[in-house]
Formats: C-alpha cells, structure tokens, sequence
C-alpha cells in the first residue's frame, strides 16, 4: 500500500499541473472539474467492466484483460 502512495503522491500533482498549464487563466476551474470528471467516471467504468468479468469469468479472465489495455496502451504511447 505504501508503493500505491508513493506512487499517487509523485503522478498526480504532475496531472493537476498538466491541466493547470494546459487551460487558460479563465478556465481553469472548469478544465480541473472537467478533468476529475472524466477520471472519476473512467475510474467507475473500469471497476463495473472488471467487476462484471471477475464475477461471470473468473479472476485469471479479469487480469488478462487488464494486462491486455496496459499493453495497448503502453504501445500507443510509443505511436
């Protein structure tokens, strides 16, 4: 658990100022809002699909597909 927030306490004052740097100075409320949104909403989405897989499929179905989007993702990162 210590890893997970390490991890968290170095990438997401990184995001926020991503976010912060990305909108203009008249916005920035909004693109933060917007911004925990989107992240809440993805965060709910994924936990209902692996959910749903673990329950009908099992836990090794459940990985596998999770380590399936990491790659996907990892490789349109390198595109």
């Amino acid at each position: 658990m210590a890893v997970y927030g390490l991890y968290n306490s170095l990438t997401q004052p990184v995001l926020k100022a991503l976010v912060v740097e990305a909108a203009g100075q008249d916005v920035r409320g909004r693109a933060l809002g917007l911004y925990f949104f989107v992240t809440s909403v993805a965060t709910l989405a994924a936990s209902l699909i692996t959910g749903g897989l673990w329950k009908y499929y099992g836990a090794s179905v459940a990985f596998y597909f999770s380590a399936a989007l990491a790659v996907v993702s990892a490789v349109m990162l390198l595109i």
